[in-house]
């Protein structure tokens, strides 16, 4: 299994099929094992490169004061850099989509397309959510199992991370093509999010596709063949 060290820390990714290169970032306290039902099928559409972001899976784990979105956007583009990846579409998951537009707004002449899912520009402000959070995060099943275990410390330095992220104001620099899928029935994201996003990033698209949080496990096929879609028709 590859890894990287950026940044001092050694960063996990695997790399599937073939074509236009497509970087995948996960969600919070989710690695990128716990995403191959959909990683299979996206990988016969790219060349697919699926980073652990810093905490998560098997990458490093170090006990910093803090973890922050633009820590982990600067890992994303160090193994773009390894890779020597010059440009790539981005799709981010929830946390992985705050990770996804910092990489866009830190480096946006690396990013070819974005495709943001089930995540948002500012943190939901609301408690119930937070502490259905919290709570989540205390179980040890929600934080992996065997050797892709999260100790409860680094959920925390993640959750922490995505607190104060609020990137609402730069959304109107956001220049690439940019692909929204949200479910209509996310209870931890609200849907009035993504319409948030699509709402300040000019010239975006947002797909509406029934289900919660975690849609695309449930409606794969779609989902898949959403972002295929996209993704080929920005070379049309």
């Amino acid at each position: 299994m590859p890894k990287i060290n950026v940044n001092d820390v050694n960063i996990n990714y695997e790399v599937y099929g073939d074509g236009d290169p497509l970087i995948f970032i996960p969600g919070i306290v989710s690695n990128i094992y716990e995403y191959k039902k959909i990683l299979t099928p996206l990988s016969k559409h790219f060349k697919l490169i699926a980073v652990d972001n810093r905490g998560t899976g098997k990458s490093d784990k170090p006990k910093l004061p803090k973890y922050t979105i633009e820590m982990m956007a600067d890992d994303v583009i160090g193994v773009m850099d390894n890779l020597k990846l010059e440009k790539v579409h981005v799709i981010g998951i929830s946390m992985g989509g705050n990770v996804a537009i910092s990489l866009y707004c830190r480096n946006p002449k690396r990013i070819n397309s974005l495709i943001l899912i089930s995540t948002y520009a500012k943190r939901p402000e609301t408690s119930k959510v937070e502490q259905s959070l919290k709570q989540v995060l205390k179980v040890p099943i929600f934080r992996g199992v065997g050797k892709h275990h999260q100790p409860l410390h680094i959920a925390k330095l993640q959750l922490a991370a995505i607190s104060n992220f609020d990137y609402t104001d730069r959304l109107k620099n956001i220049k690439a093509p940019t692909l929204i899928i949200h479910g209509n029935r996310d209870k931890l994201v609200p849907y009035k999010y993504a319409e948030n996003l699509h709402g300040g990033i000019k010239d975006s698209r947002l797909i509406k596709i029934t289900g919660g949080h975690l849609f695309f496990f449930i409606k794969t096929t779609q989902f898949v063949n959403a972002i295929s879609e996209f993704v080929h028709g920005l070379k049309q």
